[in-house]
């Protein structure tokens, strides 16, 4: 069954008609797409596969073979039998589950760790425990011994080479030992690093990865070790090698150390047990100190800390094929086609990368972290996870059904919703889909139950409540091949929501702004507020601006109106302005206290009908384009006065001149020119025929001029 998207006109004809018969809302419908990795996999989902490409589909099936009760499982392997084992933390046990599911306990360390096991041809396996690291020897037999008991504190990681000689990976002095058969032990590696933290052996070459600087060593026989790849990240967590060479390598930076709850526990058991006893050996010390530190990766928790993946080739040619920041690498192994298997926490999800960088999620569970994996003898493969420790074999058929859950879809504001369409193959399955709506951010109790997009007409209409936000599900059931999802879009109108002008800026006099004429189409109007061009000086004009809001985003119009204060009417300035901003020749006005009102108007987008409006009104401005007047003027016995008054602004400046001389700064009587209404007097020594001018000035720059003649 194939169901293409949807033709676009039709979904338009829908919503039309769904805003008729719901005049509030607008009609001009808009829609939200999922069709790539990254958006699908910000779902929640079971069962589910997400492809490189973007395509959801069922999920290989994973069976749960084993839950430990503890925190973490380490380390996993298999013998030519078919048993599985498990190593975990933090009892330091060794499971066993036989091939017919039966478990049982096989071996308790003395330490809490069993970070890594190895087993050789003849199924003796190796255990390393740590802290105060040990390798352990168990034969099939269940009979076991200390095999290497060296200084270091932790045992990392274990290899065989085809000698069936050990390397043994430790810290937190960071060496690599190798340990023939008949346990002698030589050291192969002595690093200046803090660990060395895993361990691959290839042919005749081993390579290892290092943690307080994330070094890639290359070690072969009778020649110096030799750093093929300085990571420039904190550690080398995990390494793999291809038949063909090509080494891949995991690191990651910075990680912030928490103790789990069961390690703090017997941490402050350990302390407790050491104040209490008055002689406690320098054993208890040393295990107490590595309680408190051996804890590097695996048992700490990343906060935020960037994990890589880099490939090496047999040249040194070193690339990046993946980078993540929330999802960080804790295991690694090869596909049975060459791919790479990741591993990742905190959120356990199992990661498919080809040798070319495609990247695809296989499947994830429940637990945080997949820490450890390997091959049964069936070639299924066993994953083993930590918070909490369970087991997991991986088949290679997919399940029957799954499902997935989109993540929450913010339409902005009050929404309608249209169709639901969607692009893929049924394949002779089917994929049913569901939405659901509400008005909080995370879907809780408010929120409407489930219902299915009911198909009409070949289309699916959706019947949620109107809400803001909006989520849709799918039910994937297998057929003869299995569905594929590829795009999923839903439809929907906002209801129409007033704009509103949030702010109205009155500029100085004389502020002057170009129109701007590109922008002024009343067809389409603006959805944001515009930055003013830089003013010019113009005598007598006026300017305003303001700033607005559409929930809506729609094309928004302006009116303008004034008023002068004492008037019950607004008179209109200009209409259907498609600018934030406006300027206008104030001379063309009487001189007074103004206010302006913007009205702003969704119109462009909506039928007259739906169209809503928005306004504000601006704090009282003056508008004076007339300069002060003289009144009072005496001459007597050699002294002129006068008054200078202004109906709206503050005096500024009063000069004088006499018979056309030069213009000479007047101060008033009480020597400072601050308000509408100042007093002066000029001196006259001359007692000839005089003419005087005076020239007055206000705050705004009104200038006038005034003539007397004076006969004495």
């Amino acid at each position: 069954m194939y169901k293409p998207l949807k033709i676009i006109n039709l979904i338009i004809i829908l919503l039309i008609v769904n805003a008729v018969v719901n005049p509030l809302y607008a009609v001009k419908p808009r829609s939200n797409t999922h069709k790539s990795k990254n958006q699908f996999e910000r779902g929640t989902y079971k069962d589910i596969s997400i492809l490189d490409k973007g395509i959801i589909t069922l999920a290989p099936r994973k069976q749960k073979i084993m839950s430990t009760g503890e925190p973490y499982i380490w380390s996993a392997i298999t013998d030519k039998k078919g048993n599985i084992y498990i190593g975990t933390g933090n009892e330091g046990r060794i499971y066993k589950i036989s091939a017919k599911g039966d478990s049982s306990i096989i071996f308790k360390a003395d330490e809490l760790e069993i970070f890594a096991m190895i087993i050789d041809q003849n199924d003796v396996i190796y255990a390393g425990t740590s802290p105060n690291g040990k390798v352990y020897k168990i034969l099939p037999d269940g009979s076991k011994k200390v095999f290497f008991d060296p200084e270091d504190m932790y045992i990392w990681d274990l290899e065989l080479d085809k000698n069936n000689n050990l390397y043994v990976a430790t810290g937190s002095r960071a060496n690599i030992y190798k340990i023939t058969p008949d346990g002698n032990s030589t050291v192969v590696l002595q690093s200046e690093q803090s660990h060395i933290r895993c361990l691959k052996y290839n042919a005749t070459t081993l390579f290892a990865g290092s943690s307080g600087n994330g070094y890639v060593y290359k070690i072969e026989q009778n020649k110096k070790p030799f750093v093929i790849l300085d990571t420039q990240m904190q550690e080398v967590h995990d390494i793999v090698v291809a038949d063909n060479g090509i080494v891949y390598a995991a690191a990651f930076g910075e990680t912030e150390m928490k103790f789990p709850e069961a390690v703090q526990q017997r941490k402050d058991e350990t302390a407790k047990s050491n104040s209490e006893n008055q002689n406690p050996d320098e054993d208890d010390e040393e295990k107490s100190y590595g309680i408190q530190s051996f804890i590097l990766d695996k048992v700490s928790q990343a906060v935020k800390s960037p994990t890589s993946l880099f490939r090496i080739d047999e040249t040194g040619y070193m690339k990046e094929l993946w980078r993540g920041s929330e999802e960080r690498i804790q295991s690694m192994i090869l596909n049975k086609n060459g791919d790479i298997l990741l591993g990742t926490g905190d959120k356990g999800k199992l990661y498919n990368i080809s040798d070319e960088g495609q990247v695809s999620l296989i499947l994830n569970v429940e637990e945080s972290q997949i820490t450890a994996m390997t091959y049964s003898q069936q070639g299924s493969l066993i994953v083993g996870t930590a918070n909490l420790a369970s087991a997991y074999i991986i088949h290679p058929e997919t399940v029957k059904s799954a499902s997935f859950e989109s993540e929450t879809i913010d339409t902005g504001s009050q929404s309608l919703w249209g169709t639901l369409s969607w692009e893929g193959r049924g394949n002779d399955g089917s994929i049913q889909f569901y939405t659901r709506s509400g008005n909080t951010e995370f879907p809780e109790q408010t929120w409407s139950p489930w219902q299915k997009a009911v198909e009409t007409n070949n289309i699916l209409q959706i019947n949620s409540p109107v809400a803001r936000f909006i989520q849709w599900k799918c039910d994937i059931t297998s057929g003869k091949n299995n569905p594929e999802l590829e795009k999923v879009t839903i439809s929907y109108l906002q209801k129409n929501l007033p704009p509103e002008i949030t702010d109205i800026i009155i500029h100085p006099p004389g502020d002057f702004f170009e129109e701007n004429k590109n922008n002024n189409h009343t067809d389409k109007g603006i959805a944001f507020p515009q930055n003013p061009p830089k003013a010019e000086v113009k005598k007598g004009y006026r300017s305003v601006d303001w700033l607005f809001d559409d929930p809506n985003f729609d094309g928004i119009i302006f009116d303008i109106y004034y008023q002068k204060q004492g008037s019950n009417y607004w008179k209109p300035l200009v209409r259907d302005l498609a600018n934030s901003y406006y300027s206008w020749d104030s001379e063309q006005m009487a001189d007074g206290e103004y206010i302006i009102k913007i009205v702003a108007k969704d119109s462009p987008g909506n039928p007259e009908t739906m169209a809503l409006t928005g306004e504000k009104e601006s704090e009282k401005f003056i508008i004076d384009n007339t300069g002060p007047v003289i009144k009072n003027f005496k001459a007597e016995n050699q002294k002129l006065s006068f008054s200078v008054l202004d109906k709206l602004n503050d005096i500024k400046y009063v000069y004088y001149s006499i018979n056309a001389g030069d213009w000479q700064i007047l101060y008033p009587i009480d020597n400072i020119c601050d308000s509408k209404h100042e007093l002066f007097e000029i001196t006259q020594n001359s007692k000839n025929e005089n003419e005087i001018a005076i020239k007055t000035e206000d705050a705004v720059e009104n200038v006038s001029v005034f003539h007397y003649e004076i006969k004495n």
